[in-house]
Formats: C-alpha cells, sequence, structure tokens
C-alpha cells in the first residue's frame, strides 16, 4: 500500500519531488525534452481529473529522472485525492506511472 501525502487546505508547500526510474532495471528515466503533469482527483471518482504541470530539475532539465510538481489552488478542497504520473516524451510517446499517489487535504482551521 502507498502511503497517503497529508496535507492542509490553501498550502502551497511542500513542492512534490519524483525520481522516476525504470520498473525492470532500477535505472533513472531520461526525461530531457519531456513533459510531465500529476493528474489528481477524488478518490474513487471518475470526474474528470484536475492537472498540475511538473517542472524538470537538473542540468540538463529531466536528464537525471527528477520532477518537481508545485501544489495548486486546484488542492483547495479538503478530502481524499488520488493521482498519476504522465509523461510525454518528445516524440510523443506518453507514459503513465503505475502506481497511484494519495494524498489527503484536511480543512484548514
Amino acid at each position: 500500500m502507498t502511503e497517503r501525502l497529508k496535507l492542509v487546505q490553501g498550502d502551497t508547500l511542500p513542492t512534490l519531488i519524483y525520481t522516476l526510474t525504470d520498473a525492470q532495471t532500477g535505472a533513472v528515466v531520461d526525461l530531457t525534452g519531456a513533459s510531465v503533469r500529476l493528474l489528481l482527483r477524488p478518490s474513487g471518482s471518475a470526474a474528470a481529473p484536475a492537472s498540475l504541470a511538473g517542472i524538470l530539475m537538473d542540468d540538463p532539465p529531466g536528464a537525471l529522472g527528477r520532477v518537481m510538481i508545485p501544489l495548486a489552488a486546484s488542492l483547495a478542497t479538503p478530502g481524499a485525492f488520488e493521482g498519476e504520473l504522465e509523461v510525454t516524451f518528445p516524440e510523443g510517446g506518453v507514459q503513465t506511472v503505475y502506481d497511484l499517489q494519495h494524498l489527503y487535504i484536511r480543512a484548514a482551521l
């Protein structure tokens, strides 16, 4: 079971940082020129997900497979959420990270 990230409504930190690796080899995935986004929706919902754009890290950007996802206003609603990381490579191929990301946002006081 994946650990659930716990956040408070209205927070814009922490920035989520992921390092993408190949499930077969464990090697870092070269994200140079790719775009990454976190698709997020309420847990168990069939609603269209919100999209949070990722920012490639390192020099050159993406070479070490690291991406940061800044938190945004789309996380303003309290509740349980599930998300998936989707990578679009420069040649147009799309790959989604299999494991779901789990977030819980509690109401601010």
